[in-house]
Order: structure tokens, then sequence, then C-alpha cells
């Protein structure tokens, strides 16, 4: 059961660095601060533009905040007691924050494949549309009629690719 439980935290706090990130790096909402994050400094401008570069900042603030131990690191031989207990916090801290940065990038590129698929299967609906109408042109007949009379075999039953009325 405690292994359900830090996968499913790693899963979620996976996905709320991801939407973190991804808001203050692409929303409009956080476009003024960008520029004037650009402004201010190239290096912060960098920061907040930088999928990669802001995700394992939030990554090390979901840390802080919920301390989720996903990391266990042993004691180190031979060292002070005091040491070794402030070794092992920072050792896990450092740990976790990691962790839930790579949840977060899993979650960018998993989305980013699966927009980029949707981007490829639209553009190919379009250019098979173009391509129909190019044939129904050359045939001379009126577009939705003949060979494209019945768009739904070819672009699926989208309305907003039903023939155009004239």
């Amino acid at each position: 059961m405690a292994v359900l439980w830090s996968i499913s935290r790693f899963v979620f706090l996976g996905a709320i660095n991801h939407q973190i990130t991804l808001i203050v790096v692409e929303s409009l909402l956080f476009k003024g601060f960008r520029d004037w994050a650009s402004r201010r400094s190239r290096w912060l401008g960098e920061l907040v533009r930088c999928h990669l570069c802001f995700g394992m900042r939030v990554g090390f603030l979901l840390a802080l905040i919920f301390r989720p131990r996903f990391v266990d690191v042993p004691p180190l031989a031979s060292m002070s007691p005091g040491f070794n207990r402030r070794f092992r916090a920072l050792a896990t801290f450092a740990g976790d924050s990691f962790t839930i940065a790579v949840g977060g990038r899993v979650f960018n590129e998993a989305l980013g494949l699966l927009r980029r698929e949707v981007a490829l299967t639209e553009e190919e609906r379009q250019l098979l549309e173009e391509e129909v109408e190019q044939l129904e042109h050359a045939a001379g007949q009126h577009p939705g009629q003949g060979l494209g009379a019945d768009r739904s075999l070819i672009f699926g039953s989208s309305s907003r690719l039903l023939p155009r009325s004239r």
C-alpha cells in the first residue's frame, strides 16, 4: 500500500509541476511577467521561458511544501549523528525535488507528443479535403456532389469538415 501511495503522490506532484510550469512558461496570463523578467535579466528571462529550468524550481518548491520522501538516503558511516541527520535531510530534499521535476517532464513530453499528433492529424485532414475539392473541380462537378458527396467517409463525422454551404 505504501508503494501505491508513493506512486500516486509522484503522479500527482508531477502533474502539479507540469501545470504550474506550463501556465507560467506559456500562458498569456504570465506574458507580462515573462517580458518583465526578460528585460530585467537575461538569466531570469530564460528561467521563466524554459520548461526544464522553471520546472526544476517548481520541483524544489513542491518538495519543500509536500516533503514526499521518494528518496531514502542511507546514513553515512563514521560521521557524527548531527551531520548525518542534516546531510540525509538535504539529500532527501534534493532527491525529492529532482524526482518531482522528472515527473513534470514526463507529463510535458507526453502531452507534447499528443499535441503534435493532433496537429499532424488535423493537417492531414485539411490536405485530404483540399485534394477532394481539386478532384471535384477537375471532374467539373459542384463541390459537395459526386466524388465528395459523402465526405464523412473520408473526413469522419466532424461538423466543421462537412461540405461548405454556398
